[in-house]
Order: structure tokens, then sequence, then C-alpha cells
């Protein structure tokens, strides 16, 4: 079984190597290097470009859990519009966690991320209630 560290440099040769991985999500090469290298972990956000670019799941990348590798995932890859609706919800919601000081998990920054998403895919609408809400749950 990889590491984070080790799903995130497989996904890194996925698209062309850490430069490109870099380029295509945004990741300053710094801050991906310490990902790369094991002494930092990405927050919700970064996983959901990761993701997004090299078209894995996010339980593969995060857990390593099989049957969700790369071109094996259980559920149907994110259009382009999905990915983009994912990273501004997770934006909003990092957004909302700092702001109130909130020491939330990795796994429950993903679980939040995923519930409002749905949501929005549902309504097509991003609520600052609905947000507030959420967070409320794991406060």
């Amino acid at each position: 079984m990889t590491d984070l560290a080790d799903r995130i440099r497989i996904c890194a040769e996925k698209v062309g190597g850490g430069d490109a991985l870099a380029r295509k999500t945004g990741i300053p090469r710094s801050t991906l290097e310490t990902y790369l290298t094991g002494k930092a972990e990405p927050k919700a956000t970064r996983i959901a470009e990761i993701c997004g670019v090299a078209d894995v799941s996010a339980d593969w990348l995060i857990w390593g859990k099989e049957g969700t590798k790369q071109g094996e995932s259980t559920a149907p890859a994110l259009a382009l519009k999905d990915v983009q609706t994912l990273v501004l919800i997770v934006q909003r919601l990092e957004e909302m966690i700092a702001d109130r000081g909130l020491d939330v998990s990795n796994e429950k920054r993903v679980e939040l991320a995923m519930l409002l998403f749905e949501y929005v895919k549902d309504t097509g609408k991003l609520e600052p209630e609905r947000v507030e809400r959420y967070l409320r749950l794991v406060a």
C-alpha cells in the first residue's frame, strides 16, 4: 500500500511530471514538493485540483482504497464543469473553516465538500447558509 505522497507522485507521473501537475493545478511547485516528500499534506482544495487534473478519485488519492486507482474509479469521472464547481465549493468551505478557526479533519472536509457538491448539483446554487449549517454539524 502506498501513502499519500506516493499517490500524488503517481498523479504527477500520469500528467507528465511534477512541473506539469503544478502548472495544471495551479499549485506552486514548492508546495507540491512538500506533498511529494510527505512534509505536508494537501488541504481539500488541493486534493480536488489534483484529482481533477489526474482523473483519479478522491477515495484513491486520500485513502488508497483499492478499486479506485487511476482509471478504475467506482464513480464516473467528473466533467470539467463539475471539477470547477467542486473547487469553488472547497475554496468557500476552507474560507469559512479558517474564518471560524475550526479544527476540521481532512476526512470531514472531504465529506462536507461532497455533501455540498451533491446539494449544488441538485439545486444549482451554493448557499452560504447551507455551508454554515454543514459546518455546525462538525464543529
